[in-house]
């Protein structure tokens, strides 16, 4: 049988595990918000510049820094093929990153 202050130090416990769930939780959420406000702002600035010169080469500025990280010595050439694809396709690829990777 548990005394009064084992009881208390149990619920702690649990008290303690299901808050450090919840700042888990937040953090995860937090995370895709941001994300998501990213992705956002990448397709805002793309659409509202007028050119179609100006629209690639801000999404090639996106694509190089992560295909570099995957394919250094070819980051410049595969981001030039890509570039040659419809700017929306593009930028579906930018935010999924498994769209990305198939090509």
């Amino acid at each position: 049988m548990l005394t009064k202050a084992g009881k208390y130090k149990r619920l702690g416990s649990r008290l303690n595990k299901l808050k450090n769930q919840e700042s888990t939780d937040f953090l995860v959420f937090n995370r895709s918000l941001c994300k998501q406000w990213y992705q956002r702002r990448v397709r805002e600035a793309v659409v509202s510049t007028q050119s179609t010169g100006e629209q690639k080469q801000m999404l090639g500025e996106k694509l190089y820094p992560i295909i570099q990280a995957v394919q250094p010595e070819l980051a410049g050439k595969i981001t030039g093929m890509l570039l040659e694809m419809e700017n929306s396709e593009i930028l579906h690829m930018l935010e999924d990153s498994q769209s990305l990777n198939s090509k």
